[in-house]
């Protein structure tokens, strides 16, 4: 048996198994709660549910669709996964659809243990981060979907969790392969979170980036760019009304993009290195603070000032609601800093910071296409780590 494997065994016989299974079945029961208590969870649910019937009834993969929207009948990995037990059990496709998707979208809080081992924590504050994630209002509410965008969170955080295993072994890259083509199939806006995640979590890797790692950057590219030019070409037809930009220009855009990461790779290291330096606890404390008053004003300002890109209505329950991811924020603050001083910490950052950037550029631009609202699902995954180690560390020194 692999290291890894005697490792994941060890995991199921320890005390700490019983947690992690625990904070599976919370992040799962969490996610089901809408599915059970309501006959329809979810926008545009009548349209999944047509067409994954007909992906049983006329058993094509990609079935004609001539409804309200675009693109939806390109990325069937949800109506597989709901057809495949269908024909296995005969229930009913609806029933099977609304409960199944929610169970891949709590499990993959699962991979944010894994990850959180990948960088270097201890299980107590793996599971902590595994804990922050399972329970976030935002994450819990768009993986309780039954939409491709269950799907891609759960293979998202799997191509996470195996590109930040400290060595793999070639049963991890073909793993890495199979997972990055089935985030493709499942959910657009994803993969594009993956393909600006990706480039700058190898270019803030300790070690040199190597020809397997820039290789797959170009495979991952590649597909996506591949699938949706030649399948689901109403994603490009998207991006080029968000930049104006043919779909032939976008790859070399993209291309621009990793070389100019790469490039600028000492430099980026040079700021995470920044980051890693050890400050005094009282630093540490005035950090969060500072952190969370920042964030309050951010809030403030984007609601009086009237945002295009962000919608917001001043009430009292909006600064209730607003605490404790307020908090999560702030404890992220204080983690990063300690996250960019562990072995595969980089990359963590790496990950938070394209998405941030993307976040900040949506805001900026104020596009109906890249929605800033639209980041917060994906933010809160590599921010539950950076937060997990800010509250091992502030509130359990």
């Amino acid at each position: 048996m692999s290291r890894a494997g005697k490792r994941t065994a060890r995991l199921f016989r320890e005390p700490y198994g019983l947690a992690f299974l625990g904070l599976c079945a919370v992040a799962i029961v969490l996610r089901s709660i809408p599915a059970w208590i309501y006959a329809g969870w979810g926008s545009d649910l009548g349209i999944y549910y047509g067409l994954t019937t007909s992906v049983i009834n006329n058993g094509a993969l990609f079935p004609s669709y001539t409804g309200w929207g675009q693109s939806y009948e390109h990325f069937p990995v949800l109506y597989a996964v709901t057809a495949v037990p269908h024909l296995l059990t005969g229930s009913e496709p609806f029933w099977l659809m609304t409960k199944v998707a929610p169970v891949f979208g709590g499990l993959s809080v699962a991979f944010a243990y894994f990850i959180a081992r990948n960088a270097g924590l201890g299980r107590r504050a793996a599971l902590l981060a595994m804990t922050l994630l399972a329970v976030n209002s935002i994450h819990v509410y768009q993986t309780s979907h039954a939409a491709p965008l269950t799907m891609g969170h759960f293979f998202l955080m799997a191509c996470i969790c195996l590109l930040t295993k400290p060595s793999m072994s070639r049963t991890d890259w073909t793993l890495l392969f199979v997972s990055t083509a089935l985030l493709v199939g499942s959910h657009h806006f994803t993969t594009y979170i993956y393909l600006v995640s990706l480039p700058a979590m190898i270019a803030l890797q300790r070690h040199t980036p190597s020809k397997v790692q820039m290789a797959y950057v170009a495979f991952a590219a590649g597909l996506a760019f591949a699938y949706w030019g030649l399948v689901a070409t109403e994603v490009l037809s998207f991006v080029r009304t968000g930049t104006g930009l043919h779909w032939l220009a976008i790859v070399p855009a993209y291309a621009a993009f990793v070389a100019a990461i790469l490039l600028l790779r000492g430099r980026l290291k040079l700021a995470v290195d920044w980051l890693a330096v050890p400050v005094s606890r009282g630093y540490e404390i005035l950090k969060f603070w500072l952190a969370f008053a920042f964030l309050a004003c951010m809030i403030a300002l984007l609601a009086f000032a009237h945002s295009p890109a962000v919608a917001l209505r001043v009430t009292p329950m909006l600064a209730v609601y607003s605490i404790p991811l307020f908090a999560i924020l702030a404890f992220g603050a204080v983690g990063i800093g300690r996250t960019a001083n562990l072995e595969k910490g980089p990359e963590i950052v790496g990950w938070f910071a394209a998405i941030a950037l993307s976040l900040a550029i949506a805001l900026a631009v104020g596009s109906d296409i890249l929605l800033p609202e639209r980041h917060l699902e994906y933010l809160v995954e590599p921010l539950s780590l950076f937060a997990a180690v800010g509250m091992a560390h502030l509130l359990a020194p």
